[in-house]
């Protein structure tokens, strides 16, 4: 386990708690000017990131999504290991991110109790889309209540593709 602190003072940890015959859950801590702790399974990590790549399409190239390591790659426990570094290192990019780390779906997913503060003023021409999607009406996967920021995102139903995603 590391801790990676963003260049907005946010420290991120993450830790890996395989299960057996179910979904590895990754425990995040994020600390600092936002602070948040949260659960979840690497499909969790995919569906935030396929929500940011909607709205962030250009942005996000500068934050690729991790591979997964399988069991069929390496042994379990460094598969686990090199997934939990993957996903530590993504929250550390999307969270030092001028846009991406102010974005509303990634507090939520996070749990954050204090968004972290703006690096741009209000109004920067750069910034204003992301904030025209963020103030249409509708719900996201992780604004809408009993979903994936909901805190567990159903971790007690057994992965049938455990060596899929976990």
């Amino acid at each position: 386990r590391t801790d990676q602190r963003g260049s907005r003072g946010m420290e991120v940890r993450v830790s890996a708690k395989p299960r057996m015959g179910q979904s590895t859950v990754y425990e995040v801590v994020v600390e600092g000017e936002g602070s948040g702790r949260c659960s979840k399974r690497w499909d969790d990590f995919e569906e935030l990131y396929d929500s940011l790549e909607l709205r962030y399409a250009e942005a996000v190239k500068d934050v690729p999504f991790p591979r997964y390591s399988t069991r069929k790659d390496q042994k379990k426990s460094a598969a686990v290991e090199d997934n939990r570094r993957h996903l530590e290192s993504l929250l550390h990019k999307l969270l030092s991110h001028p846009s991406l780390g102010q974005d509303a779906d990634l507090a939520a997913f996070l749990q954050l109790t204090r968004a972290p503060a703006p690096s741009r003023r209000p109004g920067d021409p750069s910034d204003t889309p992301a904030e025209e999607l963020r103030s249409r009406p509708g719900p996201t996967p992780f604004t809408v209540a009993g979903k994936g920021g909901g805190g567990g995102g159903g971790l007690d139903e057994a992965d049938e593709a455990e060596d899929e995603h976990g």
